[in-house]
Parts: structure tokens; sequence; C-alpha cells
């Protein structure tokens, strides 16, 4: 049965669920990162990877699984690259300080690339490759994590591969904002259930999973995704972002004239609603009754006044 959605303001959420997040423990600017990512996608026009994750983000820090108080810490820092555990913290707070490293690093390089391992489930990889992008960089991001669906290798009747998530964003310039485009690969009967996620079909999407694999798990130094069995909170994931500066290659003027001409072609295109642009927050946000049902309980639990 379809419940009905209910409708609760932005900032009335926004302290809601920071309060729950302090409540277990975790710190109160990791909270408002956290909270804030997950509006990112909602701007982004997530909802399954979104706002619907509170729960699953809720019950992980209530079983231990996510360290509420993890700090994520570099393992090894050249000036062009950073390699960092998340020691199980919030993969919202992690990933934003590697955005933070990678976009510092592009700047004065060129070019600059982190690999995260024991993290957890990213959600929707847009959300980070779009805030590179919002800060004139072109954005790449790649995971081992979420609940993708395993996919079978042609002539194969067992499952050897893994539809993860992977995002491209391109920068913003002076009259146009930033764009982003999310796919995953797929064998025809799969789908992540998003639909901001353009499938890769064929020979080309499921080798590209390949190349995902090996670029996030394998680089950390972890087993393909596949030989996890044990789930994303058990065996952690891995994330790939890069930051690329334009301005250190051709120039920005001619990048700017040309992905202006490039956005304004595909905004007039039939593939128009395929391309993210962040969105404005509302003044209120609507939940789903079924995902408002599964916060509550812990919120009751830790003593958190529902909002009004």
């Amino acid at each position: 049965m379809n419940l009905p959605s209910i409708s609760i303001t932005t900032d009335s959420f926004r302290v809601f669920v920071c309060q729950l997040l302090r409540a277990y423990s975790v710190y109160e600017v990791d909270a408002e990162v956290t909270v804030q990512r997950l509006l990112n996608a909602h701007s982004l026009g997530h909802t399954q990877l979104g706002l619907n994750r509170i729960p699953e983000l809720l019950k992980s820090l209530d079983t231990g699984d996510i360290d509420p108080r993890g700090m994520c810490c570099v393992l090894n820092e050249t000036p062009a690259i950073t390699f960092m555990t998340g020691n199980q913290s919030l993969v919202e707070v992690s990933c934003s300080k590697a955005v933070d490293s990678i976009v510092q690093k592009a700047k004065q390089l060129g070019i600059s690339l982190c690999v995260i391992k024991n993290s957890q489930n990213m959600g929707a990889p847009g959300v980070y490759s779009h805030l590179i992008a919002e800060q004139q960089c072109i954005g790449y991001c790649i995971t081992s994590s979420g609940h993708a669906p395993r996919i079978n290798l042609p002539g194969q009747t067992e499952a050897s591969l893994k539809s993860h998530p992977a995002s491209w964003s391109l920068p913003a310039t002076e009259v146009q904002d930033a764009i982003t485009i999310e796919f995953f690969t797929t064998n025809h009967q799969q789908h992540t259930g998003d639909p901001q996620m353009l499938p890769l079909e064929g020979t080309g999407g499921i080798l590209l999973s390949v190349i995902k694999g090996m670029l996030t798990s394998v680089l950390a130094g972890r087993a393909f995704p596949t030989t996890k069995t044990q789930g994303t909170y058990l065996e952690q994931a891995e994330h790939l972002l890069l930051a690329i500066d334009p301005s250190h290659f051709g120039g920005m003027g001619q990048w700017n004239k040309e992905i202006s001409k490039i956005q304004q072609s595909l905004a007039q295109s039939s593939i128009s609603t395929a391309i993210l642009k962040k969105q404005p927050l509302p003044e209120k946000i609507t939940i789903n009754q079924q995902i408002w049902q599964m916060i509550t309980p812990y919120a009751e639990k830790r003593k958190i006044a529902l909002p009004s």
C-alpha cells in the first residue's frame, strides 16, 4: 500500500537530522556535513540515493557498523595524489575531505586524485563530482559501494561483476551551471532503482565494470568487489575521486565558450532529462511516509522530538 508523503520545512528537517546524528555521538561539524550531502543529492534529483538513505545510515550507527567519531586518515600523499582510509567513518565526511584535497592540488598542478579505502556506502557519486565541478574543475567519481546488482559476463551463468555507479561533472561557467552525468552497468534485467542513473549496456558497459572495480577496490589494495560476500559494512567500500583544472591545459577562454555551446545543445535535446543540475532547495521537502516511519523509532529511542 502506498502511504501518503509528508512535508517538512527544509530548515526543520536539517535541524532534526543533525540532532539525530548528534544523539549517536557524531561530531556537530560532521553531522552538518552529512546532512548537507544528503540535501545535495536531493538537489540533484535523487530520492533513493538521497534522503531515503537516512534509515540505512541510522541503522548502521545504531549497530556500530559506522563509527560516529571515526576519523579518516591520510596513508600516503604526494603533490598530486592522496590515499586515505575512512576508518569506518561517515562516508559523507571522508569524501568531502577528499574533494577539498584534490581540488586544492588540481588548482596547483592541473590534476589530482584521491583513493579512499575502508569506507561506507557512498550513495550518489554525482554529489561529489558535482562539488568538484562547482569549484571550476572537471570532476569524476567512481565507487565500489552500494547495493549494486551482480551481472554476468557473456557466456557465464554465474555473476562475476557488479554494477557500481560512476559520475562525470563539468564545471560551471559565468553563464552556465555545473552539470553531472551518472551511469551504471546493466545486463538489461537489472537496474539500480534510481531513475537518475544512466544504464550502460553491452560489452563496453561490462568491461567498464571491470575498470571500475580495479580503480577502486584493487587500486586501494583490497579484493575485487565481487569477491566480497559479507556486504559493504563488514568488508567496507572504496572510492576514487578525480579533479582536473582546465586552466592548466588549453585555458579557460575556449573551454568556457565550448562548454556553454554544449550545454545549450544538451538542454534542447531529447536527453536533457539525463543531465543533472543542482536545483535550489525548496522551502519544504517531501519525504515518503514509509521512510519517515523507518526514521521515527530512532528518534524515539534517542528522545529526539519529531519536527511538526
